[in-house]
């Protein structure tokens, strides 16, 4: 139990924050050494938030690459630091540790890694229940406000807002990337890159009535970005999205630009969809300067290269001149109404294949190859907030995670500069930090007891 007033609890470990990383972290370092005493300390009411939430509720644990070269791929900032890291605890190690303790997984097309229940709960209810059985103490509703260096041996104090101070011989800082969070590893001594958001969907501009090609539409032109969003919920399997991005240098400004190929989903506001995550992930810091003001150019059916669309549209006048424009040539994969846009766009609705003008074909090929967007914003969704920004790497072993700044001070998770591509790749680079970090304090805690005790004799 807890002790009132303003006395110190002693403990071995004191991890901060119950999400992932932390509580892979305290498991990891009771299993090596369990005589070790660990308390979690988390300020939200339940544990294991971002694992409920994720994936739709259904967790997505890891991805099934194991590769370790290609895994790092995946990580936009601090990927190629990771490479050992992930090698002593990756993908497959992560696959092997929860089927162990009777969690059955399930790998999808994609790569992406579920629990076979499809429920976040199974991965909750196993780490919970690994946590009573190892006499982990999991404190919820306890929020952190500093953290105090003490001597080598007594370690750290903890300061909480309205409860005992807690004093731990080695803390393991597993926060988040959130600015409260960062402050506490800023005032042990660490340089935080700045966070900016991460993995988001993106919005159009909504100002003004807007053609396909980002320019203003003409005054008897209906179809405007409001149209556009009839068509949320259409789903594309796999398209070229090139996004360009006027960052300011010195006077003028660079044009920078980012290319990806994947699934993409129109929203009622803009886009959103695997690619376009990933884009957000490699554009982050990028997009944030700009106030996430830049030009998105889609491909829908890059199967095809520009020629190849332009040879089947000249087959659509030549052997289907009879047929509606809205009868989508033979290349184009995507959803039929999806199509009747394009074409209304360049203005050749309500029009038979053979009454379509040169001007008309050109314009149906630029939107089939290369439709362009304005953008002006971004979508959030706070339960699962991603950030590029955090403790910088170079400030931390990262084959024990522990501080070279602040001996002692272990750090995991999203409060390190590393962020991922959606996919799974966030929750790997917790569950590895965890376990580094579990196992690295619990061999310092058990080498630490065993000079006490010979220093005692």
């Amino acid at each position: 139990m807890l002790e009132h007033g303003h006395q110190n609890h002693q403990d071995g470990l004191i991890v901060i924050g119950a999400g992932a990383a932390g509580v892979f972290g305290a498991i990891r370092c009771v299993e090596q050494y369990p005589a070790a005493r660990v308390t979690i300390l988390e300020k939200n009411a339940r544990p294991l938030g971002k694992v409920r939430v994720s994936g739709g509720g259904r967790c997505n644990v890891t991805h099934a690459c194991f590769d370790v070269r290609e895994l790092t791929r995946n990580y936009p900032r601090g990927g190629r630091s990771l490479t050992g890291s992930f090698t002593r605890f990756g993908p497959a190690d992560t696959i092997d540790w929860f089927e162990r303790r009777g969690v059955a997984l399930k790998t999808e097309a994609d790569g992406r890694v579920f629990p076979v229940s499809d429920s976040s709960a199974s991965i909750i209810d196993c780490l919970l229940r690994r946590v009573r059985e190892l006499r982990i103490e999991l404190l919820c509703g306890h929020s952190v406000q500093s953290i105090e260096v003490l001597d080598a041996h007594a370690g750290f104090r903890v300061r909480l807002a309205g409860q005992a101070n807690r004093v731990g011989r080695r803390v393991l800082l597993t926060t988040g990337g959130d600015e409260r969070s960062l402050k506490l590893a800023a005032d042990c001594g660490h340089t935080i890159v700045s966070p900016v958001p991460s993995l988001f969907a993106m919005n159009w501009r909504r100002s003004e009535p807007m053609d396909l090609n980002g320019s203003p539409s003409s005054p008897n032109t209906s179809h405007t970005k409001e149209a556009l969003s009839e068509l949320a919920g259409i789903s594309i399997s796999d398209a070229a999205v090139r996004l360009e991005i006027q960052v300011p240098v010195g006077a003028g400004y660079k044009s920078v630009l980012f290319q990806r190929r994947g699934a993409l989903l129109i929203t009622h506001h803009g886009f959103s969809g695997p690619v376009i995550l990933q884009l957000s992930s490699l554009a982050a810091r990028e997009l944030y300067a700009v106030q996430y003001r830049a030009r998105l150019e889609i491909d829908w059916t890059p199967e095809l290269n520009r020629e190849q669309k332009a040879q089947c549209l000249h087959a659509m006048r030549r052997n289907a001149g009879a047929r509606m424009t809205d009868s989508a040539p033979e290349g184009f994969s995507g959803p039929r109404r999806l199509w009747r846009f394009l074409i209304a766009n360049a203005r050749a609705s309500g029009q038979k294949w053979s009454q379509v003008s040169a001007d008309s074909q050109r314009a149906i090929l630029e939107n089939w190859s290369a439709a362009t967007f304005h953008l002006d914003g971004r979508a959030t969704h706070k339960a699962e907030f991603v950030t590029a920004g955090g403790v910088a790497l170079n400030e931390v072993d990262l084959r024990s995670m522990q501080s070279k700044r602040r001996p002692g001070l272990y750090l995991a998770g999203e409060v390190l500069d590393v962020d991922a591509f959606t996919g799974g790749f966030n929750f790997q680079n917790a569950w590895t930090g965890g376990w580094l970090a579990g196992e690295s304090i619990a061999a310092d805690l058990s080498q630490n007891a065993d000079e006490i005790r010979f220093s005692r004799e």
